[in-house]
């Protein structure tokens, strides 16, 4: 009776959390898969750019706006040094997708980039991040001028 009992538990265990009836390598392939139909559409020199946008803006807010040539520099420097970095995290998500999501979320995430919606999505990530960094930046220095102080009494082990 004890054995059947356990059969019993291990097999709502199971069944109840879908991540453990399949396997981590299901769910990796269809991560791997995911991954080829997100990043169809994504412009990762558009998300390469956002990433030396806010130099440029803080030149112009000084009053010394940068040129073409200082612009067609700052992009080539940034592109060279982070354009395949990035892409290839973009593209190493899939182990640790595997590890977070279920078969099911991996195979829905894929579903919704194959359509044009995803599709657009995709397309329109990188005016995204270019719109929130702004924020988040202004964010992170009004709230980094308020906790320095605590942050560094931290790290010194003041009580």
């Amino acid at each position: 009776m004890k054995s059947v009992s356990l059969v019993l538990i291990l097999a709502s265990v199971t069944f109840s959390n879908p991540s453990l009836a399949e396997s981590r390598e299901e769910r990796l392939a269809a991560a791997q898969e995911y991954i080829l139909v997100s990043l169809e559409e994504m412009d990762v020199p558009a998300l390469v750019r956002v990433m030396w946008k806010p130099i440029a803006d803080q030149s112009e807010s000084r009053g010394t706006p940068l040129d073409d040539e200082q612009i067609a520099a700052l992009d080539s420097l940034y592109q060279q040094t982070f354009a395949d970095a990035l892409e290839n995290l973009l593209r190493s998500q899939d182990e640790t997708m595997a590890d977070l999501f279920t078969l099911k979320e991996i195979e829905a995430l894929a579903a919704f980039y194959a359509t044009p919606e995803g599709r657009a999505v995709m397309r329109k990530m990188p005016e995204l991040a270019q719109a929130q960094q702004t924020e988040i930046q202004s964010l992170i220095a009004g709230g980094m001028a308020l906790i320095q102080p605590r942050v560094k009494a931290i790290l010194r082990g003041d009580k």
